[in-house]
């Protein structure tokens, strides 16, 4: 985190701090973003009723976290994600735990989404010097601005998973990168070394973001000022050492417990976008099509996503060579998204600081004030932006709707009435036991009814078989939009019969909503249905019966 911070490449000290072209804008940026982002910090916490996030990837982050900060190891436990996303949460939690500040699931999931709301901060104020370098200070604040209220974002940045803190590195690595193509700038070769150091930190954290090591490395290759060929050429070496030796020191055990690094890189790498996720992404096109018309709307809201691609052209005609780095980074992270059957929305998160410093050359150039035209413009932006994440914050702090079916059932069904799933309840149902989510659920959700957990019993799961539901005496039903999406997407025949018969045998389900469909769609002007990790919180749980 520390690291993060300090090698942010801000504006000279002298910079104004008018709101339209100095620092006012980027502390303005930095007060919105810690509030749309704090809205998430709480969201689906562990507590007395659920041993487990509502979130169902913190769990793995987390839990190495703390082993690594409260036992003699530095093994992340597993290697899908960066040791550097372990080490840093690691490096928060440790001296909490030592003074008994934090203690249990509940104080570290808030250690780890700390660490990525810190991130999502830096990575602010990281646009924020990336934009003022290539273009101007009211390209900057408008840059600014954009990535504190883009509604994905905000949601991204207050989960404890590795996305924000990759994210950050990604755009100090750009705007380090930037600053040493800077014409003015006397020690380039200080600053594209300090951009391969953080590239290796953003590969340290998730291996994907590595690729802005390529950001430096071309920079350094195309020239700065009059360097010779020679210097050029050692330049770029250096930069791409210096990634790989920041990578290797944050990663230890990949040369310590090298086979199981390779084993799970190739899964991340290699296996995984290869095979796909189940059927979550089965018929949903080419990849580009579905995070363009998917992922990037509920990113960023559809506003900004359309005046940020139109704005990459502007950047990389007006960033100099900076800017076309920029934007090449950007249009290369979306190709090489698009060749993987894995296509969950954060994964486009280190576009977003690219697209907002994009949505400040279309509006703003290379000016330092707006006019009256250009900042009406930037204010229909940002207000039409902010208002969705607004909606999202005002949804994450309300109940959630797990919370709220638990609550309808706890109300409206008798002590002991017997509720069929269609699955072992996890994460994204009712937490009916303590025990809701993470590794081999179905014994230890079953031991817990067998103490007493829950005033329910509860059916076999029934999949999606009618004749199991009928030789079900169920008093009633729940089941999670995510049981039931893909099925019904795939228009798949058993599941669709499978709902009418429950609509048929309890009459039409109750349905709590975090955001509704009907909302839902002004995040992407209706063109798309809602990314499958967007709706982590704001799913609908449906309840027949009661």
């Amino acid at each position: 985190m520390a690291a993060m911070a300090s090698a942010c490449p801000l504006a000279d000290p002298g910079a104004p701090t008018s709101i339209a072209g100095g620092r006012g804008g980027l502390w303005v940026a930095l007060g919105l973003g810690l509030l749309l982002r704090l809205a998430g910090m709480g969201w689906g916490l562990p507590g007395e009723g659920h041993l487990w996030s509502f979130h169902p990837d913190e769990y793995r982050l987390v839990d190495a976290a703390r082993r690594v900060a409260t036992e003699p190891t530095l093994h992340p436990t597993r290697f899908q994600y960066g040791s550097l996303a372990v080490y840093l949460p690691a490096a928060l939690g440790a001296p909490l735990a030592w003074l008994g500040v934090i203690d249990g699931p509940r104080g570290w999931h808030l250690v780890g989404r700390t660490v990525s709301l810190i991130a999502g901060l830096v990575a602010i104020g990281a646009t924020w010097a990336l934009a003022r370098r290539l273009l101007g200070g009211a390209a900057a604040t408008v840059a600014a601005l954009a990535l504190a209220v883009a509604p994905g974002a905000a949601l991204l940045s207050a989960w404890a998973t590795p996305d924000a803190p990759a994210t950050a590195f990604v755009v100090l690595a750009l705007a380090s990168t930037a600053r040493a193509l800077d014409p003015g700038e006397g020690r380039p070769g200080r600053w594209l070394l300090i951009a391969g150091v953080v590239g290796g930190l953003a590969a340290a954290v998730k291996y994907s973001a590595g690729a802005v090591v390529l950001a430096p490395v071309v920079a350094a290759w195309i020239g700065v000022g009059a360097a010779s060929a020679r210097t050029r050429l050692a330049r770029a070496l250096l930069a791409g050492l210096a990634s790989l030796a920041t990578f290797a020191g944050c990663t230890p055990h990949a040369f310590l417990s090298s086979a199981e690094f390779l084993r799970d890189l190739e899964y991340e790498l290699v296996q995984h976008p290869r095979s796909g996720h189940g059927n979550l992404f089965e018929a949903t096109g080419d990849g580009w099509s579905y995070h363009l018309v998917t992922n990037l709307p509920f990113l960023l809201g559809w506003p900004l996503l359309a005046v940020g691609v139109i704005g990459l052209v502007p950047l990389a005609r007006r960033g100099g060579r900076g800017g076309l780095i920029a934007a090449g980074f950007g249009l290369l992270v979306f190709g090489l998204l698009g060749t993987s059957k894995v296509r969950f929305m954060r994964y486009l998160l280190p576009l977003a600081p690219v697209l907002c410093v994009a949505a400040g050359a279309l509006i703003a150039g290379r000016a330092e004030r707006l006019t009256s035209a250009r900042r009406l413009a930037a204010t229909v932006l940002l207000v039409t932006t902010g208002a969705l994440s607004t909606l999202q914050a005002s949804a994450l702090l309300a109940p959630d709707p797990r919370q709220r079916a638990l609550e309808f059932c706890e109300t409206e069904l008798e002590p002991g009435a017997l509720i069929g799933t269609t699955v072992v309840p996890t994460f994204f149902h009712p937490p009916f036991v303590r025990e809701n989510g993470g590794p081999k659920l179905k014994p230890r959700f079953e031991a817990r009814l067998a103490a007493g957990d829950s005033p329910f019993t509860f059916a076999a799961p029934t999949g999606f078989d009618p004749a199991v539901l009928s030789r079900e005496a169920a008093d009633a039903f729940v089941a999670s939009e995510f049981d039931w999406r893909e099925e019904l997407r795939l228009d798949d025949p058993e599941a669709r019969a499978f709902l009418a018969a429950l609509d048929a045998r309890y009459g039409a389900p109750q349905r709590f909503a975090g955001i509704s469909p009907a909302l839902r769609r002004l995040f992407s002007f209706g063109l798309s249905p809602a990314p499958h990790d967007w709706l982590y919180p704001f799913q609908e749980v449906w309840v027949w019966g009661g």
